[in-house]
């Protein structure tokens, strides 16, 4: 060989070198983009350098590890301090001294019961105990038990409701400041000792009324004195929609209210939730962030409340919403088959909830009391003004924004956004990405609620008593359409991992975009996934770079995503399977979950699986075995309650009144369902029949699933409509029931005035309805609802006087109808006596 000839031979293998040099430069280059683009098959350095076959299930050992440090944070409360522990700190295991005491050993206290007099009783008898406590170390303290009548109107389900009530009684006490006593402002901290009908009230409310005896004995035996006085209202009727909180509003003390701190259960256990504060008053927001140290904050509630997608309210919309007082919501959402219910004991009121929310309203009536803020007059502010978002990171710490600055940082993020795709050398891909992410956000959704109508239709509310099964038989199929839509859409010749991040960025954008117009408190999630995921396209070298830009993405969604995830499926879970009597519910409930795991986990998951079809095709294996598993085993069960999760159950004694005798049916109503069906649930002899149920509830009724509601016995009187016209027909008399009279019915001026009383023996509540529109009435309630109709609901505690009420007709020749629909007595130990030996044994 020539010198020329080998001097060329050796050019020619230096360049190769050169080139495979450059060529191995640039696979390390792009090993987090390609997947291995160069081998299909998922073998070669190429592949190897993104992982090698086991990329995708260490991505999936990212995820689960940052689930778990969600979960850690989630579930993450202070620690139950004991009795021993010094009386300045709050001591869960005290207070649940109360709570056994109210629950346990008076058990049931309906409004204007014998156990509720009992109940207030030793409520007044503990407050007289803090009272000398406090003159021992020094403090002043008032305290007040009193009873009020009034009314007020509202939209109720849909009908024009007017509330009346008579000899509510509340208990307060203030503690004195360090200013005079009878100077302002006032702080606040309320909750109610009466409890739901058939429930001994453990967590709804005695648990609260024990965390407000336990706070205010702290108080006292810190020896500091507060820099402003602070009432502690114990209020005797809650539960018959708010009537004792509107019974305060007329109280002298209330005029000097400058906050509250309402606290409330809706189930047993879990966390302490801040789940909503009067609008404007982002103040209240900067003094939860310096006080709760243990904070629990989704501001995102108070927007599934304001647009009443939770069927139920406290005492907050009497304080804020009439009283326009500024204030705080709290309460737990965990085990909510429990709530309302005869489960609803002292042993389900845990201790590590009682910490929980005991720590939180010391540290914060503490801090509102002190701060500058709350010496502020804020009479004068907008609702309108900037929303306040709120939120906790793994319990850790609050962060607080409002609204336009929360906008700022939604633009600074687009305009990253933005940024990132105008460099982008695959827009087209990203944006085709996109829509598949779109496809499988929607359809998903759709379907699952489908799904959700035909598995409920064969077996109803199969995830009631097992909330689990939701993730197994709608969230794995949810994910299973996600997957493959996004892999049909997409194109896959030149996909990277960064298109998928980028098309997820975007999408997150477009749901803060829509968010955001809404005006939601909840779009700041969708801009810091958003945000998450551009992170994620940083470019990284390395043999674990899939693993990281995967975990630097999924960290935000899953920190932020998780407890909103959870908390919504347990609230959620609690709501439909107690009102749940039609297959709505599951299909409802079906398409929440697709939709909370679609955003969170199967989207994400989707941009792993569309270039690696080993993983789309084991995953595929995974999800169907798991739902076909889930579905069989759903479909098995013909009963979805347990003794741990009941369905309640309402029997109402109906007395009927024809020709001068009397005869009684006893109807059976599922509790929470608002239905006017009539549908029988069993064969009977037509002494017992079901009411207002919607559908059948399986045919099946066992004493260890079902709380028979035995205290309430409805009395509907066919006999006591009064028909008002020129004849003026009065319907008989049925004094031991209830006395509809009507005094006098003056047609001599140019509108028509009526004067009618109702009286009824002993305690109860009596609905009726007054026909036609009204243009005025005696009750101090300044705006007549309009309508045709309008429907009261009147509340007498026992003793009470007769119930007498002014009204004027503009039309003078209009039918006037005054119909009794119910009246429920409210000596429920009578009637339960009364009702039992007509039922069957079940």
């Amino acid at each position: 060989m020539s010198e020329s000839a080998e001097s060329n031979r050796l050019r020619k293998r230096s360049v190769a070198v050169s080139e495979g040099s450059k060529a191995e430069d640039s696979v390390a280059a792009n090993s987090t983009d390609s997947f291995g683009e160069k081998s299909r098959s998922d073998s070669g350095p190429e592949s190897r350098a993104v992982g090698g076959e086991g990329w995708f299930l260490g991505c999936m050992l990212v995820l689960l590890v940052v689930s778990g440090l969600a979960f850690a944070g989630y579930e993450r409360r202070p620690l139950v301090v004991s009795d021993r522990a010094p009386m300045d700190r709050f001591s869960a295991v005290r207070a649940k001294e109360k709570v056994v005491k109210l629950a346990d050993e008076i058990g049931q206290r309906t409004f204007a019961s014998p156990e509720n007099a009992v109940a207030a009783d030793w409520v007044w008898s503990e407050v007289n105990r803090l009272v000398a406590l406090g003159e021992e170390h020094g403090f002043k303290i008032e305290i007040e038990r009193w009873r009020a009548s009034g009314s007020f109107n509202m939209l109720f389900f849909g009908s024009n409701t007017v509330f009346v009530y008579h000899d509510v009684e509340n208990i307060a006490l203030k503690i004195c400041g360090l200013d005079d006593c009878s100077e302002g402002p006032f702080s606040m901290v309320n909750s109610h000792f009466d409890s739901a009908l058939g429930s001994p009230g453990g967590s709804d409310a005695g648990g609260m009324v024990g965390v407000m005896l336990e706070v205010l004995s702290n108080l006292i035996h810190r020896g500091e004195k507060l820099a402003h006085p602070t009432i502690f209202l114990f209020n005797g009727a809650e539960e018959p929609f708010c009537i004792a909180a509107h019974a305060f509003l007329s109280h002298p003390w209330w005029q000097k209210v400058a906050a509250f701190i309402n606290l409330e259960a809706s189930g047993a256990g879990g966390n302490n939730l801040l789940f909503r504060m009067t609008p404007g008053h982002n103040w209240l927001g900067r003094v939860y962030q310096r006080a709760v140290q243990v904070p629990f904050v989704f501001s995102g509630a108070q927007d599934v409340f304001e647009r009443k997608l939770v069927p139920s309210d406290t005492d907050y919309i009497m304080w804020s919403d009439m009283g326009n007082i500024p204030g705080y919501d709290f309460a737990n959402y965990r085990h909510g088959a429990v709530y309302h219910t005869a489960r609803d004991t002292s042993g389900r009121c845990t201790n590590s909830f009682l910490q929980d929310m005991g720590e939180s309203t010391l540290d914060l009536i503490t801090e509102l009391t002190n701060s500058l803020e709350f010496e502020e007059d804020h009479s004068d502010i907008d609702v309108s003004n900037p929303k306040l978002i709120m939120f906790d990171l793994l319990r850790l710490f609050t962060v607080v924004m409002d609204e336009r600055i929360a906008n700022a940082v939604y633009a600074v993020v687009g305009v990253l956004l933005l940024r990132v795709l105008s460099f982008s050398n695959d827009r087209k891909a990203s944006f085709r990405c996109f829509l598949g992410m779109l496809l499988g956000l929607i359809l998903p959704v759709v379907a699952a609620a489908a799904l959700g109508l035909g598995v409920g239709s064969v077996s109803k509310l199969s995830w009631y008593s097992r909330t689990w099964l939701v993730l197994p038989l709608y969230a794995a199929p949810s994910m299973l359409t996600t997957v493959w839509l996004m892999w049909l859409v997409t194109p896959r010749d030149g996909y990277t991992f960064d298109t998928g991040l980028q098309a997820l960025a975007l999408m997150y954008m477009v749901i803060t975009a829509v968010f955001a117009v809404f005006r939601l408190r909840m779009s700041y999630m969708g801009a810091s996934y958003a945000l998450g995921a551009l992170l994620g396209t940083a470019k990284l070298r390395g043999a674990y770079s899939v693993q990281m830009k995967f975990l630097i993405a999924m960290v935000p969604i899953v920190i932020l995503g998780f407890p909103v995830s959870a908390a919504s499926v347990e609230t959620f879970a609690g709501v439909f399977g107690r009102a749940g009597v039609t297959v709505k519910e599951d299909a409802v409930m079906a398409a929440l979950v697709s939709f909370l795991f679609s955003i969170h986990f199967s989207i994400p998951i989707g941009c792993l699986t569309l270039k690696g079809w080993r993983s789309l095709k084991g995953l595929t294996v995974v999800l169907t075995l798991v739902f076909v598993s889930a579905l069989v085993w759903a479909l098995a069960q013909d009963l979805p309650y347990t003794s741990e999760y009941p369905k309640r159950l309402i029997l109402n004694e109906v007395r009927f009144l024809e020709d001068g005798g009397e005869r009684s049916r006893i109807f059976v109503t599922p509790a929470d369902s608002y239905r006017t069906e009539d549908l029988p649930i069993w064969p009977t002899d037509g002494s017992i029949t079901e009411s207002n149920s919607g559908e059948h509830l399986f045919g099946k009724v066992g004493s260890s699933v079902f709380d028979l509601f035995l205290p309430k016995a409805a009395t509907m009187l066919g006999g006591t409509t009064l028909v008002l016209n020129d004849t003026q027909h009065i319907g008989k008399d049925s004094p031991k029931y209830a006395n509809l009279k009507v005094h006098s019915d003056d047609k001599s001026g140019e509108t028509r005035k009526l004067s009618i009383s109702i009286d009824v023996p002993g305690c109860a509540l009596v609905v009726y309805r007054i026909r036609p529109r009204i243009k005025s009435w005696s009750l101090p309630v300044e705006v007549v609802p309009e309508g045709d109709q309008n429907i009261f609901r009147t509340f007498f505690a026992n003793g009470s006087k007769p119930f007498r009420f002014d009204f004027e007709v503009e039309d003078k020749s209009a039918k006037i109808n005054v119909d009794v629909l119910g009246i429920t007595h409210g000596d429920s130990r009578t009637v339960a006596e009364h009702v039992r030996p007509k039922l069957p044994d079940w």
